[in-house]
């Protein structure tokens, strides 16, 4: 195994960058752009445009940029109280990436008023990443960004959704903050919220075994092994940490408890006083961007 660097930071000397989220109440200024429009032209400008497909919206933002790399960021809980689908996550660092980037809202949202997260999961008889892999690869193609230039950003469920992905589109790579790994283990409350609304079952009668290509991210120990990952953990969060960073190191042959510096498969562990909901430091965004 490569070197091993552990990443160490203050709180007291790093400010910390907000992810926040934004519908599209926040988004006017942007010009609104059909997606046959994008591939008739390049487009010079961010812009927000929606597809129709199996019966479902899949809306997106594309902040273009002259780069052979595409971030395609994802969203994890939404607070449907203070913002409607669609919904964006870390728009205000469209500038940070260095590349293209496509932000992408759940469309999950849409079946239920209240549903809060989703993990782009999708349905019974539809898989969201699916759908969304088909318009990446387009949408890459069409920006001349081969597949190991598609990069995959999100954290929690935002991070899963990265994470999977990678089931899609080969070569890729993807980061994931304090992603879940295996969906059983998150909060009960939570995914009997999705399952009612996205698959008409309850958890307790949900076969999750059956589903697990969609639900448990190491469901596959030997195409796991390929994929290339950089996942960021705050040891604070100790649920994540436990339950979902320490299993997905694990089936990946390693301990997991020090960075992971390998040629597929990169951790970074960090500490924010605010566990879970305490995303990476602009240091540790420069880290990450650095190990691309």
């Amino acid at each position: 195994m490569s070197e091993v660097v552990l990443v160490s930071y203050s709180l007291n000397k790093i400010k910390f960058a907000s992810p926040s989220k934004v519908d599209l109440s926040s988004l006017d200024s942007l010009s609104r752009v059909s997606y046959s429009d994008i591939f008739s032209h390049r487009p010079a400008e961010p812009c927000v445009s929606v597809k129709t497909v199996e019966g479902h919206r899949y809306d997106f933002i594309l902040s273009p940029k002259k780069s052979d790399k595409l971030f395609v960021v994802f969203s994890g809980y939404v607070d449907r109280k203070k913002l409607s689908p669609p919904v964006f996550q870390r728009w205000k660092w469209a500038e940070r990436f260095p590349g293209n980037v496509l932000y992408v809202s759940d469309p999950s949202l849409y079946l239920n008023e209240t549903l809060s997260l989703g993990w782009y999961i999708g349905t019974e008889k539809v898989d969201h990443l699916k759908n969304i892999s088909a318009i990446v690869m387009e949408i890459a193609n069409h920006l001349g960004v081969k597949n190991s230039g598609i990069i995959g950003y999100g954290s929690s469920g935002g991070g899963y959704a990265s994470m999977r992905l990678a089931d899609f589109i080969p070569e890729m790579t993807s980061i994931a903050i304090n992603p879940q790994t295996e969906i059983k283990k998150y909060s009960k409350v939570t995914v009997n919220s999705f399952l009612r609304a996205c698959f008409d079952k309850k958890y307790d009668d949900f076969d999750f075994s059956l589903h697990s290509s969609r639900f448990n991210l190491m469901y596959d120990a030997n195409s796991l092994k390929e994929k290339r990952v950089i996942l960021v953990q705050n040891t604070v969060d100790t649920n994540h940490y436990t339950n979902h960073y320490l299993p997905y190191c694990a089936m990946r042959g390693y301990d997991g408890t020090t960075p992971i510096k390998s040629e597929k498969f990169n951790t970074l562990l960090f500490e924010h006083k605010e566990g879970h909901s305490g995303t990476e430091t602009k240091a540790v965004f420069s880290e990450i961007m650095g190990l691309l």
